[in-house]
């Protein structure tokens, strides 16, 4: 939460954020008004889950990042299970 706090300015108590090189973009499905507060005048794109056509952080990273690009996450934050799964996702025929 701390991270999130800092990069984005975000103080709700759900939310995952997602940064490349030249995009953000918070993801919540509690507390959309006080993102909306928050992000106001930053870069970062507010993501309301559960609203049809919203992407999963999954998606969105599939379509922001280019071949050969890297992704890198904190493993205090994202299990090891996830991680695996993310990377499927963004390598499909990788690990068949």
């Amino acid at each position: 939460m701390e991270r999130r706090k800092w990069i984005s300015g975000f103080t709700g108590s759900a939310g995952e954020l997602a940064v490349t090189l030249k995009k953000a973009g918070l993801w919540t499905d509690s507390v959309l008004l006080q993102a909306e507060q928050q992000l106001t005048g930053s870069a970062i794109k507010l993501f309301k889950i559960g609203i049809p056509g919203t992407p999963s952080i999954m998606e969105w990273l599939k379509n922001e990042l280019k071949a050969g690009e890297k992704v890198g996450t904190d493993p205090q934050l994202v299990s090891y299970q996830e991680f695996q799964k993310l990377e499927a996702f963004l390598n499909p025929g990788k690990f068949n």
